[in-house]
């Protein structure tokens, strides 16, 4: 919604040119625009990478606990007769130093 905003009024500039505006209006209206989605497709990327960093350890660059618990969750929640077959191996290593 707030992207729809933002490129209304460079938007709304090109539709008064094409109604016989200034030709100068034609090269700001394109450049807002494309700087705009440029933007926004930076914000993806980091949005991704920030995603990644959140479910994955830095130290040991395993998935995390709760990306875990997540997928879990979510293969548990999933209907029988999917097609596809799930599996969870779990176990606990402890060790002690004397």
């Amino acid at each position: 919604m707030l992207a729809i905003a933002a490129i209304t009024a460079p938007t709304s500039m090109l539709v008064q040119y094409a109604r016989g505006g200034e030709p100068h209006v034609i090269a700001a209206g394109i450049a807002c625009n494309a700087l705009f989605l440029l933007v926004l497709a930076r914000m993806a990327g980091l949005v991704r990478a920030q995603r990644l960093a959140a479910i994955t350890d830095g130290l040991t660059g395993l998935r995390s606990r709760r990306y875990f618990e997540e997928t879990l969750r979510h293969e548990v929640d999933r209907p029988p007769g999917t097609g596809s077959r799930s599996g969870c191996c779990c176990s606990t290593s402890t060790t002690s130093r004397r």
